[in-house]
């Protein structure tokens, strides 16, 4: 707990960068690639790489992480293991995105 807030709660807020980064990570380890060399394979990069605009993709983001802070919130006020589901939910949810984008645009 952290300010009278969970630690689920506070990370829920960042989901679709902390999934970006992460599966992007574990997709480059896969794929023997190097994870501190620059590289054009986050989603936001994927997506601006087939035609979304950047105007698309912020929206994008921004409506994503506006469902998190929803969610988030939400879950805060439930308490008890809420917070803990909500996240484990989201987090599935935008890994399951993440991977039909992966393989939507990317061989």
């Amino acid at each position: 707990i952290v300010l009278g807030i969970e630690v689920w709660t506070i990370t829920t807020l960042a989901l679709p960068f902390l999934v970006d980064v992460l599966l992007t990570l574990v997709w480059r380890a896969r794929h023997n690639r190097p994870w501190l060399q620059p590289h054009r394979d986050h989603a936001y990069q994927q997506l601006i790489d087939t035609g979304w605009t950047h105007i698309d993709v912020a929206l994008t983001y921004w409506g994503l992480t506006m469902v998190c802070v929803w969610m988030g919130i939400l879950a805060a006020k439930a308490g008890g293991a809420v917070p803990f589901i909500v996240f484990w939910a989201l987090a599935m949810a935008g890994s399951a995105l993440w991977i039909s984008e992966r393989r939507t645009h990317r061989a």
